[in-house]
């Protein structure tokens, strides 16, 4: 049993009053046991005129989170693959019936070593049907396995993968064959207007004019409909969790024990790396040694993600722990790009004193 360190609160309280995000939770969970949250603060700052007691957050409150949507893909395609429907080896042409990818395979993609580096963001004025066009006729900047090129292009067209060899949409997928599976209850797209209590807003947006709550944060992903394989789901700290344990303790229940092992591990160490910090990605698109949201003082091969909206997800299989953490640091508005760093200044701070404390 882990028990969560009091220290942790001083740190939080920190955050809170230098409004790095009105409101945390993190989970925690060992092996088998069950897990621990722990939750500070509110939706809202104290003086904010929407601030009300019944907005505080907790383990179940849902989340924008982002592009931590990835990892529910990744696992979708292993999935995929682990049922002989698809193999790592398949070039995205054949499937997608383009000519725009030349080389590039289901493995690429997923390490974020395929070349593609579209701006998704860059085409948030244009119409679903013209962003789609152009993604499917975006080709590589490099050719496969040279770079290391994080873009959200590559994880659109995993998803458009998934919905051609399964025959199902997206969200029918992700829902039939892993949130019921893992009982990931409050996990999806596109959340209703009822529930719209239960999620915390992200952020006072200036290009939609209006506070973005209970709707995807991500502009490109709002503009394709709130559903795609790179951005779009809404979950909360207990069903990270879920997710979380399933790859360190039951994922060859659903995938085959060679995939979690590629997962493990940079599969392309020699690929330059164009955009992440040092940072690689495994076949499972994690993160190894992310030391800007994990700190150094942890054991190295922890795999890590984390979403634009703030949340973050890590597993450590040498310990057998994962780690959740769901805020909204982009509220009440950006602050002239320094907000990622200290989000991940505050990741790291909260990630050491867990580990301090094991």
């Amino acid at each position: 049993m882990i028990i969560m360190p009091p220290s942790l609160e001083k740190i939080i309280n920190k955050a809170i009053k230098e409004k790095i995000f009105p409101g945390i939770v993190i989970g925690v969970k060992r092996g088998n046991d069950s897990p621990q949250f722990l939750s500070f603060g509110n939706y809202f700052y104290l003086e904010d005129p929407l601030f009300d007691k019944k907005f505080e957050v907790g383990k179940k409150t849902l989340f924008d989170i982002a592009s931590l949507t990835k990892i529910v893909t990744t696992t979708a395609i292993l999935i995929l693959i682990s049922r002989g429907n698809l193999s790592l080896d398949d070039e995205i042409d054949g499937i997608l019936k383009t000519e725009v990818f030349k080389g590039i395979k289901i493995r690429h993609l997923l390490s974020h070593v395929s070349g593609l580096r579209l701006s998704l963001g860059s085409m948030k004025e244009k119409s679903k049907e013209e962003m789609e066009r152009i993604i499917l006729g975006a080709g590589p900047a490099t050719k496969p396995a040279e770079a290391i090129w994080y873009a959200d292009q590559g994880y659109y067209l995993l998803g458009k993968i998934i919905e051609i060899i399964s025959e199902k949409h997206l969200d029918v997928f992700f829902k039939e064959e892993i949130f019921l599976k893992l009982k990931m209850e409050n996990t999806i797209f596109n959340p209703t207007v009822e529930i719209k209590n239960k999620i915390a807003p992200t952020e006072d947006c200036p290009w939609r004019n209006k506070l973005v709550w209970g709707e995807v944060h991500t502009e490109s992903a709002h503009k394709l409909g709130g559903i795609s394989g790179y951005a779009g789901l809404f979950s909360t700290a207990e069903d990270l969790i879920k997710i979380g344990s399933f790859w360190l303790n039951d994922s060859e229940s659903l995938i085959a024990k060679d995939l979690i092992d590629g997962s493990k591990m940079c599969p392309y160490p020699n690929a330059k790396n164009e955009t992440l910090a040092g940072c690689c990605h495994t076949l499972g698109g994690w993160r190894i040694n992310d030391y800007r949201i994990t700190g150094k003082k942890v054991p190295e091969g922890i795999l890590s993600l984390t979403g634009f909206t703030g949340p973050t997800l890590m597993i450590d299989y040498s310990k057998k722990i994962t780690v959740a953490i769901t805020h909204s640091y982009l509220y009440p508005k950006r602050k002239n790009g320094e907000e990622t760093k200290l989000k991940n200044k505050y990741h790291a701070l909260i990630t050491e004193e867990i580990y301090k404390n094991l």
